[in-house]
């Protein structure tokens, strides 16, 4: 594995729980979940319009909300919070249609009248919503946390992980690939690039070109007054493009 956040480790985890023979991650920063994974809001929901990501944010969810059973010793830092969904008379129908997809699937999603939603959170103004969604199931994880406890449990089912080791270069050989960093070179029979939006010139380098674009989007973090901490739902606007996630006791992302 090449990338040590949340999916690098997930899946160093996974290799390592199936037993797979000498899974090894590499990480070019100072420890697990240095890059994207830190700065993550680290959402666990299952309202995506798309039905394939729907079941797997499912799974996810369920998963999340076990993690302390199914990794026994490590924590993802999961709070369970629900989401409110806001909508305007333009996207109604089709999140109607979500809603419907979900249900099938067993995701407890639907529309809350706008009394429902103030009594779930008092400090929520409605009155620009046509309607409101309520998915209970919902909360965010700590990501820092859940990529180490991720490593940590593979390391303890013999896999590895080297940090402050950034790869260099990737070439395709008869029986594998051959793996250049800056710590020596690794022989493997197969790689994952688990780099995220970084991805683009190491595929480049393999000649599989992917249209890969980072692009920066503001977060703002806020510290909430006494009477605005607690745990509370997160709110999406639809009509906004923006969400609002309360994260601890007294901060708001």
């Amino acid at each position: 594995m090449v990338g040590g956040g949340s999916t690098g480790s997930s899946i160093l985890y996974n290799l390592a729980k199936r037993g797979s023979p000498s899974p090894l991650l590499i990480e070019r920063g100072p420890g697990i979940a240095s890059g994207q994974t830190s700065r993550s809001t680290a959402l666990v929901r299952t309202h995506y319009t798309v039905p394939v990501v729907a079941k797997m944010a499912l799974l996810s969810y369920r998963f999340f909300r076990d993690f302390g059973s199914l990794l026994p010793g490590f924590t993802s830092g999961y709070s369970e919070t629900g989401l409110l969904i806001g909508v305007d008379g333009r996207s109604e129908s089709l999140v109607a249609e979500s809603l419907k997809v979900f249900r099938q699937m067993g995701i407890g999603s639907d529309f809350v009248d706008k009394r429902e939603a103030g009594r779930l959170e008092p400090l929520l103004d409605t009155s620009g919503f046509s309607s409101v969604v309520y998915e209970p199931n919902m909360g965010y994880a700590e990501p820092s946390t859940t990529a180490t406890s991720f490593a940590s449990a593979a390391e303890a089912l013999g896999g590895r992980v080297l940090t402050e080791t950034a790869l260099v270069g990737i070439k395709k050989v008869p029986d594998g690939y051959s793996i250049s960093t800056t710590k020596g070179d690794i022989e493997a029979r197969e790689v994952v690039l688990a780099t995220g939006v970084w991805s683009g010139p190491i595929f480049e380098a393999l000649g599989i070109p992917i249209p890969l674009k980072p692009v920066r989007h503001p977060v703002a973090i806020y510290g909430r007054p006494a009477e605005f901490q607690g745990l509370r739902p997160t709110v999406f606007d639809f009509i906004r493009s923006a969400y609002y996630k309360a994260e601890g006791k007294n901060l708001l992302f």
